[in-house]
């Protein structure tokens, strides 16, 4: 009967290829594909296209979220339920809840791809991870998590270019891993012997609380906040950092901060400088810690038009002098410049 029914509305179901690929485990589960024509309850089968509601289990059924702008009404969880995954194929979704329920999600996870044009779904509602899975964000894309997330013994995988922005506080699964794209923690991890891992050309950021050790790999990329927005990011037990520390300093002596409670491993670190409006010379406090590893950073990045003065390392923070370089510095970079270009021309 499912079958039959799902044949009737075709038209509203249709996923490209290219989506469906993204999908990291969707085997053959079935798609079933949220209009909303009825009314907002998630439970009432006359708002999906099959004529019920997925599947309530972790392994058959994928609800899915095309274009929203023609749908009557977004959907609302008013009872704790199962599905194998989520899939948003456009972006302005928003899943509301009742307060408390809690949805169990299978190992397909949740992804969103809107195509080029991006765009942001926000989800209010807690999640439980059936099993470990991955969270996909196409780039231009991000995903609001404003409630909890639990699963014990579940590790989350974030994958594609786009963000995933934790909100909720105390989340509760296990073993965190941004594989790619930007992951911002602005509420905060539970405290669990499970580690917080960065890859290559990811990065990690937020403005909330890191209760467990935290490893940046090489090329991957620690700051505080989002880029270009000065904030702390606390983390209650280790940091190594084996790829870049991204610092925006601004006016008035405020900074990107790293708040580490236990150690703070620089050994192979690159501090990169960025000036998010700075106004005047000053010393800026990036980083905080209980014990520190490494002498100094292994390289410094400085991406401002500030001179570095000094950084200081002692007394369980690093403090980062800048000074306004010279008027006569000024021009005589500006004159060398000027030069450079009429001296190659001579000798050619």
């Amino acid at each position: 009967m499912r079958e039959a029914a799902h044949t009737t509305k075709l038209a509203a179901t249709i996923i490209s290829a290219t989506t469906l690929l993204t999908l990291p485990t969707l085997g053959h589960a079935a798609i079933v594909t949220w209009d909303g024509s009825h009314s907002s309850d998630w439970t009432d089968g006359r708002n999906w296209d099959t004529g019920t509601m997925p599947a309530n289990n972790l392994n058959d059924d994928i609800a899915t979220f095309n274009d929203p702008t023609s749908i009557p009404n977004q959907p609302r969880i008013n009872a704790s339920r199962n599905s194998k995954g989520w899939n948003f194929t456009g972006a302005g979704w928003h899943i509301a809840w009742n307060g408390s329920s809690t949805h169990a999600i299978g190992d397909a996870g949740i992804n969103f791809d809107a195509g080029a044009t991006g765009g942001e779904i926000t989800i209010d509602a807690r999640i439980y991870l059936g099993s470990s899975q991955t969270w996909h964000t196409a780039e231009n894309h991000t995903i609001d998590m404003n409630e909890k997330i639990s699963g014990n013994g579940r590790n989350l995988d974030k994958s594609g270019a786009g963000t995933l922005i934790l909100n909720g506080e105390s989340n509760s699964y296990s073993q965190t891993n941004v594989n790619e794209g930007t992951l911002l923690i602005n509420g905060s991890l539970d405290d669990r012997t499970a580690d917080v891992t960065v890859a290559a050309n990811a990065m990690l950021g937020g403005n909330g609380t890191i209760n467990r050790n935290v490893m940046i790999s090489s090329n991957g990329t620690i700051t505080g906040g989002d880029k270009n927005n000065v904030d702390t990011l606390a983390i209650t037990h280790d940091l190594a950092i084996n790829g870049l520390y991204f610092a925006d300093l601004s006016d008035n002596n405020n900074a990107d901060k790293l708040d580490v409670s236990e150690t703070l491993d620089i050994t192979n670190a690159t501090l990169i400088l960025n000036d998010a409006g700075i106004t005047d010379s000053g010393t800026f406090t990036i980083a905080s810690y209980g014990t520190l590893l490494g002498t100094e950073f292994a390289n410094i990045i400085n991406q401002t038009s500030y001179t570095i003065d000094t950084i200081d390392y002692s007394g369980g923070q690093i403090n980062v002098s800048m000074l306004i370089p010279e008027p006569s510095s000024i021009l005589s970079l500006m004159g060398a410049l000027l030069v450079l270009p009429l001296r190659r021309k001579r000798t050619c």
